[in-house]
């Protein structure tokens, strides 16, 4: 049997839509100069975007939602899968 929310809409388990594109967010949001780095890959959430020249802006987690719904929609959201700068995964 279905399960159901308030009676009357079936509930769903989110899917994995797919991987996170975070130089895209960087272009998207800064500019097209810009681009992903991760100094740290043991860590999931130091993820920034950075320039040529040296500057950068950290992408924190509401990025890595919005990096999400850039690619996939305004209901996905990121899902750290593993402990891992590249753990991240969309799902909706």
């Amino acid at each position: 049997a279905a399960v159901t929310t308030g009676g009357t809409t079936p509930a769903h388990a989110a899917s994995d839509v797919g991987g996170l594109d975070i130089s895209r967010y960087c272009r998207a949001v800064l500019s097209p100069s810009w681009y992903a780095s991760i100094p740290n890959p043991s860590d999931p959430y130091g993820w920034v975007c950075r320039t040529a020249s040296g500057a950068s802006f950290r992408v924190g987690l509401s990025g890595l939602h919005d990096t999400c719904r850039l690619q996939y929609g305004r209901s996905a959201v990121a899902v750290l899968t593993y402990y891992s700068a590249y753990g991240w995964r969309c799902y909706r």
